[in-house]
């Protein structure tokens, strides 16, 4: 496989090298290969509608830009998390940035046929000596495909930072200081990848220029000083402020929809519950509404008889193998009193 599936869905004994800072070379040659292949595919499909040679010189800088956004990246975010407290290593660091990159390189290639695809469906750019109609026209298709493009990017962008926020819970056990690391992490990757990808433009490349690989004025300005132009001139203050409200939204969600994280243990019919800065308290087991299980991960719904407020937890192992043992530990005393009542439900 060109890339491991542990990265994506660690296990104990990944989750512990990765914890410990030690066999991480594999899993990072590892993911820069899947985002080398999988980052190509999709950087072809992208500079497609322009030609065969726009779509080999994005399907050469989009890979290289992914993996230069988590190199920049893990520099930065190294440094930081030790004044956090997490005290994460430029190795544990680069794997890390690379995580969310390589699952959105993943989800990205594996949709760049229908992409390549849509890219032959549409009018194709005019050849020399279009008309001003025609460059009108190949300027409003251009606008559209990367409107499509950047919805895209945009939805694996998250799906890969879903899959950090999880995975950095399991690597730091600690659910304030592992937010508090991707909240770092975002920031530094959003402000190292804009610059990377305006220094690296075209990918798709405009009508009315040239196909070619670095545009001549990529390095006589920046990204943060064409944002403060748009702004100064009210020339697309609307895109700028739905950027930042895209990037709070997810900041939302992030926080608003993760479960708490704790540590749970069973002591006779009593789910013991143990969570950062807060007393030990106990549950009975008939609180226990659901149960779910995924790879290392135990999520608990409990909720008082006497209330209608459901509360959900969440559990973290070391091994898929411990996550069972703690839901046959909860299932064994009372006999799964919460899949007892499902069964008189649907009798």
């Amino acid at each position: 496989m060109l890339f491991s599936s542990d990265a994506l869905s660690p296990q104990g004994d990944w989750t512990r090298a990765l914890r410990e800072d030690r066999d991480l070379a594999r899993s990072a040659k590892s993911m820069l290969v899947t985002i080398l292949f999988f980052g190509g595919l999709y950087g072809a499909s992208l500079g497609i509608w322009r030609g065969p040679l726009q779509a080999c010189f994005a399907a050469i800088k989009l890979p290289l830009f992914l993996a230069g956004t988590a190199l920049l990246s893990a520099i930065s975010i190294a440094a930081l998390s030790m004044a956090l407290g997490a005290r994460l290593s430029l190795r544990q660091s680069l794997v890390m940035t690379l995580w969310p990159l390589t699952s959105a390189a993943l989800i990205l290639g594996s949709i760049s046929p229908v992409f390549t695809f849509f890219a032959y469906s549409v009018t194709p750019p005019p050849g020399p000596g279009a008309t001003p109609e025609q460059l009108a026209e190949a300027m409003f298709v251009g606008t559209r495909l990367l409107s499509v493009h950047i919805v895209a990017i945009a939805a694996a962008g998250m799906a890969g930072t879903l899959l950090l926020r999880t995975n950095l819970r399991r690597l730091l056990r600690n659910r304030q200081l592992a937010f508090r690391v991707l909240f770092i992490s975002l920031g530094v990757q959003l402000l190292a990848g804009s610059q990377l990808s305006w220094l690296m433009r075209p990918f798709l490349g405009k009508p009315d220029q040239p196909v070619s690989f670095f545009r001549g004025d990529a390095f006589r300005s920046g990204f943060v000083q064409e944002i403060h132009q748009m702004i100064a001139d009210d020339a697309g203050l609307a895109g700028v402020a739905i950027s930042l409200g895209v990037v709070a939204l997810i900041a939302l969600i992030l926080v608003w929809f993760a479960p708490d994280q704790v540590n749970l243990n069973v002591e006779g019919t009593q789910l013991q519950i143990r969570s950062e800065n807060l007393p030990v308290r106990e549950v009975p087991l008939s609180w226990i509404i659901s149960v779910r299980k995924y790879d290392c991960q135990v999520t608990v719904q409990i909720r008082d008889p006497q209330s209608v407020n459901v509360e959900e937890l969440l559990c973290v192992t070391d091994t898929a193998k411990e996550a069972h043992e703690l839901i046959e530990l909860i299932e064994r005393p009372v006999e799964a009193p919460y899949r007892r009542q499902a069964a008189k439900r649907s009798i």
